[in-house]
């Protein structure tokens, strides 16, 4: 392997496991944790399509398909927790006292924009599986 197909193979790797553990922070974390369903979704939906990307794109060598198993396995950890937090959450995150309403544009707006994100994460993981 070249060095720059080293160099991406390392981003990519550094980018997975930073957003695995958002995942795992905002799935277990009494202080950090998600604030609705919907953030949740897409915390995991980006973990899943960081972990295709990767696994499409700089699959580990040999004996390093073990860091894949524990990506994995990290992933499961994380929606696992997710689950288990699932009906405590609303759908939608409550409105911060300190920033403005936007009113229902707002809201329906944001909705649309999680759908076009859960839209393309999942085109995805369709692609690259």
């Amino acid at each position: 392997m070249d060095t720059v197909g080293l160099l991406i193979m390392i981003i990519l790797w550094a980018v997975a496991a930073a957003q695995l553990t958002a995942l795992l922070v905002r799935a277990w974390s009494p202080r950090h944790g998600t604030r609705s369903r919907l953030a949740g979704a897409l915390v995991a939906l980006d973990a899943a399509v960081l972990l295709a990307v990767v696994r499409a794109l700089a699959p580990p060598p040999g004996a390093a398909i073990t860091g894949w198993a524990v990506a994995a396995a990290l992933f499961g950890i994380g929606v696992a927790g997710l689950v288990l937090r699932w009906r405590r959450l609303p759908w939608l995150a409550p409105r911060r006292a300190d920033r403005p309403s936007r009113g229902r544009s707002g809201r329906v707006g944001g909705v649309v924009a999680a759908g076009v994100h859960l839209a393309v994460g999942a085109a995805v993981i369709m692609v690259l599986a």
